[in-house]
């Protein structure tokens, strides 16, 4: 080896045995320096393969730490990551069980840990610093890192992981530690009290900023929960100045103010409340917009829950309902696409490269090669973060004025910590707001648990609903229940969903007669997105949503002014059916002959629906012109809605990104005409997030589309869906057809048939569907 190789190699290791930095510290330029020059060192084929793989490792570490420093999340989480995976590469050791102390691979997991406790992801961070404090040599060092696993393990509410840990520790030891033990065990225990730790609080301050304050957060949570609201205001207030002289990190500072925000809120403060918690919503929510996975911004976005819950609540209270609306909208906007962020090719490469020359590649707990090596899953996780990096643009903060509400009726709902948070407007104008308590609906959350599972974009998961314990009788299975007109379960499941509506809307939906129905728009929460809203009862009546309104689906206002911004189609003047996308990967039946999908200008079916073919048919047609695109296949879902996509000829997709998408010249990547139907699963691609910016819906919207009918659930692959698609397509071929209206008076046609079927004596569920079942109809929407 070189003189050169040697001298790097060396700086290497001192540049990574200084301490660990702390978040906002300035990267010595030296440092940067040496990471590029490790970097073409591990290129050079001529080393030795020992020395190829240590260069490789070391600049793996001092690249990660340069990206950090430049909030380049997802690649720093990958360099990270690369360095620990080479460095057990090359010592083997380093992953058998039980794992030797390693410096170097304590410092990867521990900077690893912050990333994502900065996310929320408290179970990562758990797997970060569990390992961590296993690597580390020095009493205090894994002292330090061990109260942080605890604290993840409580920040998840996992009381009884957090007990285990504590249990493993004999005795309180002395000093900060002992006093960090008493809280913590305190906390596992929910018939202990707190009070008398505010005072001896401050003796928990040498523990470090971060866990200083995220044991000041969880313990005011408790203090609040026990009615002890004056001591917790206290122990926040004291624990902001002390962080604040200490220049804490925002996202501590952050999570006191939105649990501070609650407190204020106990205490009916609710200007103050409001002010705390759109602050701190601020400060967390700005980590979204650097290059980082969805996962990782799906746990923040349950991370700042409490802020949420806390300033919709205080509006509430305030009786500010312009401000309700306006929040809620804030919770469309969570995912405006900009572009998609890939790893960085050369680290990518490095890293496959150095897995094939050290012959093993680890394996995450309980997995087993010939050499049964070990790695957390943390390190995997923090990989396939960066793989599926993307970047997001801020939207520009919504105000009442700027939301450009619809004409007519204007529903929009949130939920947070089981609370239903409406706003309810009429022609732009705020007529009423509110919240219920869902603890009052015990039927509702089976019922929607029900219908989520006829949605590939659901996932209960994340739902703000409470608690749910399944209890005998509250079984519903929609496809048997929902198929007889007025059955006892049918209308179990349509009342229940109708009782949600509030009092001011009924009153709206009461005062239309059939000849002028309401003309009404629904922005649902993520938890009611897979609501087949047509068939829901109105409270007072026996008649379904559909009898009373004009239906419509609201995706965010940045989408909405970008349509209302376009000219709209010439008045008076069929469009014509200009491209049909038909059964492209052959999954589905096929369609007898003549049917009306032969009839249009352009058809791609089977292996011709390339996307090469698609591409070029829309690029002939161009954003916008007035005509019809119909689109049938099975569509498929992600649990990054970006990657939601509708499958095309030779394995090909469009992904809901790419809708997004233009050229230089502002043309879209995937130019749509002025009218669009998605008949595929759940095509909307919004239950995930609740009918926001992005989804298939939207992004078709965002590409030249005027109108779109899309479904919010998935729908079967039948002879009467192929029927129900045909009356579609027939009307929106129609000169000055509005879909809306469109949509309701087939659905009106549909409930008809329904009712007819269903008092011939019905049908049990077969694998083809020939009559009308409304959990197909009833899922088409219209936006």
């Amino acid at each position: 080896m070189s003189v050169y190789a040697t001298s790097l190699i060396l700086a290497g290791r001192l540049a990574r045995s200084r301490r660990l930095p702390q978040e906002g510290d300035a990267l010595p330029g030296w440092v940067r320096r040496l990471a590029g020059r490790l970097d073409t060192l591990s290129d050079n084929e001529s080393l030795a393969e020992s020395v190829s793989l240590e260069a490789s490792e070391l600049e793996g570490y001092l690249t990660g730490l340069r990206l950090l420093a430049d909030r380049d999340t997802g690649n720093a989480g990958f360099s990270f990551a690369r360095s620990a995976l080479m460095r057990i590469m090359r010592e083997h050791r380093l992953a058998r069980v039980p794992l030797p102390r390693d410096r170097p691979l304590a410092k990867v997991y521990e900077l690893l840990g912050r990333q994502y406790l900065r996310f929320g992801d408290w179970k990562m961070a758990a797997d970060c610093y569990g390992h961590a404090s296993l690597y580390w040599q020095r009493p205090r060092q894994v002292r330090r890192t061990f109260s942080m696993l605890v604290l993840c393990y409580l920040l998840d509410g996992n009381r009884g992981e957090a007990a285990e840990m504590l249990a493993l520790i004999e005795g309180d030891g002395s000093g900060p530690p002992k006093h960090f033990l008493r809280v913590s065990r305190k906390l596992v225990d929910s018939t202990s009290d707190l009070r008398d730790e505010v005072a001896r609080f401050p003796l928990t301050r040498p523990m470090g900023t971060v866990a200083h304050g995220y044991l000041a957060a969880l313990t005011a949570s408790r203090l609040a929960g026990d009615g002890h609201l004056a001591e917790a205001l206290e122990l926040l207030d004291d624990v902001a100045v002390h962080l604040s002289s200490k220049k804490a990190t925002d996202a501590v500072v952050a999570e006191l103010d939105q649990r501070k925000a609650n407190v204020l809120l106990a205490l009916g403060r609710y200007a103050q409340s409001r002010e705390v918690a759109l602050s701190a919503w601020r400060t967390l929510d700005a980590a979204r917009y650097e290059p980082c996975s969805f996962d990782q911004r799906e746990a923040l976005w349950r991370r700042i829950a409490p802020a949420r819950y806390a300033a919709l609540r205080a509006s509430v209270a305030l009786g500010e309902g312009e401000v309700v609306a306006e929040l809620i909208e804030k919770c469309r906007l969570q995912s405006l696409i900009a572009a998609e962020v890939e790893v960085e090719l050369k680290g990518k490469e490095k890293h496959e490269k150095s897995t094939a020359q050290g012959g093993v590649q680890a394996t995450t707990q309980g997995a087993t090669t010939k050499e049964e090596l070990h790695a957390g899953k943390s390190i995997f996780a923090a990989i396939n973060d960066a793989y599926n990096g993307t970047l997001l643009l801020q939207p520009a903060a919504t105000t009442f004025d700027t939301t450009a509400l619809p004409e007519g009726a204007f529903w929009s709902t949130q939920i947070e910590n089981g609370m239903l948070f409406w706003f309810l407007a009429v022609d732009g104008r705020h007529l009423a707001h509110g919240m219920e308590d869902l603890r009052d609906y015990p039927r509702l959350q089976p019922v929607l648990r029900a219908l989520a599972g006829y949605s590939g974009a659901a996932d209960p998961r994340l739902w703000q609903l409470p608690p749910y314990t399944p209890q005998a009788g509250d079984y519903y299975e929609p496809v048997r229940h929902m198929a007889d007109w007025n059955s006892p379960e049918e209308l179990i499941m349509s009342s229940t969903l109708g009782e949600v509506l509030p009092e001011p809307l009924v009153s709206l939906l009461l005062a239309a007669d059939r000849r002028g129905p309401l003309e009404l728009t629904l922005s649902p929460a993520r938890e009611l997105a897979a609501v087949l809203w047509p068939i829901i009862v109105v409270p007072g009546t026996g008649d379904r949503l559909v009898e009373r309104a004009v239906l419509r689906m609201w995706t965010s206002s940045v989408i909405e002014n970008v349509r209302a911004g376009r000219p709209r189609p010439p008045a008076g003047h069929p469009s014509p059916f200009l491209l049909a996308c038909e059964n492209p990967d052959g999954t589905l039946r096929e369609r007898p002959a003549p049917n009306i999908v032969h009839r249009a200008s352009t058809v791609l079916a089977g292996e011709a629906a390339t996307k090469d073919a698609l591409l070029a048919a829309l690029h002939n047609i161009g954003p916008g012109t007035p005509g019809v695109f119909f689109y049938t296949g099975h569509a498929l879902h992600d649990s990054d809605p970006a990657y939601s996509a509708l499958p095309l000829a030779g394995k090909d997709v469009i992904q809901s990104g790419e809708l997004f998408g233009k050229f230089d010249d502002g043309t879209p990547f995937l130019p749509m005409p002025s009218r669009v139907i998605l008949s595929c699963c759940s095509s909307s691609g919004n239950s995930l997030l609740g009918g926001e910016t992005l989804g298939l819906a939207a992004g078709m919207l965002q590409s030249g589309a005027h109108q779109v009918i899309a479904t919010g659930v998935d729908v079967f692959d039948s002879s009467f869906t192929q029927a129900f698609d045909d009356l579609l397509v027939e009307g929106m071929t129609q000169p000055d057809v509005d879909a809306g209206v469109l949509l309701r008076a087939t659905h009106l046609r549909m409930l008809k048939e329904w009712k007819t079927y269903s008092l011939r004596g019905g049908s049990s569920f077969t694998e083809d569907f020939t009559d009308p079942h409304p959990v197909i109809w009833a899922a088409y929407q219209a936006y």
